[in-house]
């Protein structure tokens, strides 16, 4: 049995996600990127493919290369930056307000097309043969930037995955 290629799954993934991201109606460009792109090429919103994990589970009989199948994590990071004043008047966060609002909103365009494309765009004929997918979990982290306030959502996708 062959290792997955997990690089071609990453790069359909990422392909995928570019095309449903949110635009328009005032929102900045969201640029989806393989691996974080480094701070030099990051842009106000940004969204990359961090770690991927896998776990094999053998069959009862035997180990070796017989038949597994393997469960595998990505974690997709989302960044936002809110640039300029964090804080009204009032004395409250709207910059942060701002920056979490954005981070969550992708989050839920990723989880919304998780859950209408379980297959991740992969057939089981095909090149990965992706079983199914979730979008397990999310966690948001609030911080201070430089210039305004920032937000990084990570997003935890667990692909099922059954290797020929």
């Amino acid at each position: 049995m062959a290792w997955v290629d997990i690089p071609r799954l990453k790069r359909s993934v990422v392909e995928q996600l570019r095309e449903v991201m949110p635009a328009g109606d005032g929102w900045p460009e969201v640029r989806v990127d393989y691996a974080y792109p480094g701070q030099a090429h990051q842009r106000p919103v940004h969204v990359w493919l961090f770690n991927a994990r896998c776990i094999s589970e053998y069959g009862s009989m035997g180990a070796g290369r017989k038949r597994r199948d393997q469960t595998w994590t990505f974690e997709v990071v989302i960044e936002a930056v809110h640039q300029g004043a964090a804080v009204d008047g009032s004395g409250f966060n709207v910059g942060q307000e701002k920056a979490d609002a954005l981070v969550t909103q992708i989050a839920g365009a990723i989880d919304e097309w998780v859950a209408t494309n379980p297959t991740l765009g992969q057939t089981q004929a095909g090149d990965v043969p992706v079983d199914h997918a979730t979008f397990s979990s999310f966690t948001l982290e609030e911080g201070q930037h430089a210039t305004g306030a920032a937000t990084r959502g990570t997003c935890v996708i667990t692909i099922r995955i059954r290797p020929k």
